[in-house]
């Protein structure tokens, strides 16, 4: 104050980044056979007094989510256009805020693409902190798989070529019989993709279902081997075809009406 008393401010500030709590850091999978996924949930706190944002983070991936590997050689475009590869571990969703205190579920997905023990360290990165949280995964993925062979006697012995006896033309042909073993823990299916009617069908249905992700992957609920599709999707692929035969009625409908209104 000009020409009177001096007053004295005392500040006091907190100066912290933000930080996250994770309910488990340590992800165990165990098996999971290939073409199936396996989803676990962790919890997320905020223990700090300010916001906090986050986001996953991939070894193998640069910030944008991008394959960081060798440069492509000058000219070569293939890299460029080259699909992303399928993650192995994947938290859903992909990044998320927290307010003071606030705690959240995060799901993080296992899809194994073939036979080997899979462990990965992902990572979620802490917007404006130095601070990184580290989630450890592990699982076991199980292909499936059959051996073909032929019995020779009592002994089964494994081929990949079936030889059929010389025969005659225009003659009733010659039969060779062949023995189809599952080495697997769990059961195997397996169909002729040419002369399979139920598989053709069902991937008719398969197409027109949404929710297919940048890998063209859909999560479904998991079939034993040999079951059917769910009723629920072979009623939505029903209902769809129905839908356009009706629409492509209802078009034939107006332009056969626009005809008859020109000629009269």
């Amino acid at each position: 104050v000009t020409s009177g008393p001096t007053f004295h401010l005392r500040l006091k500030a907190i100066v912290t980044m933000p930080d996250l709590n994770v309910s488990n850091d340590t992800l165990d999978f165990g098996t999971v056979k290939c073409g199936e996924c396996k989803i676990a949930t962790i919890q997320l706190r905020n223990p700090q007094e300010i916001r906090c944002e986050w986001i996953a983070a991939y070894p193998g991936e640069d910030s944008n989510g991008k394959q960081v590997g060798r440069f492509p050689r000058r000219g070569n475009t293939s890299a460029n256009r080259r699909k992303p590869s399928t993650r192995i571990f994947e938290v859903l969703p992909p990044s998320g805020a927290l307010l003071p205190g606030q705690k959240t579920n995060v799901q993080i997905k296992f899809t194994p693409t073939e036979e080997t023990n899979y462990e990965s360290r992902v990572l979620l990165r802490i917007n404006q902190s130095s601070q990184r949280l580290m989630i450890i995964c592990r699982g076991v993925g199980l292909e499936p798989q059959i051996i073909v062979g032929q019995m020779q006697g009592d002994i089964f012995e494994p081929t990949t070529s079936i030889v059929f006896n010389p025969i005659l033309t225009h003659s009733q042909g010659d039969e060779q019989d062949i023995v189809i073993r599952n080495p697997c823990t769990f059961p195997v299916e397996i169909y002729n993709l040419e002369f399979d009617k139920q598989y053709l069908e069902e991937e008719k249905i398969l197409r027109l279902l949404p929710g297919y992700d940048e890998n063209n992957n859909i999560l479904l609920p998991t079939r034993a081997a040999g079951d059917k599709l769910p009723a629920e999707l072979q009623k939505f692929y029903d209902d769809v075809v129905k839908r356009a035969e009706e629409e492509k009625q209802g078009d034939v409908t107006k332009r056969t009406d626009g005809k008859n209104f020109n000629s009269n």
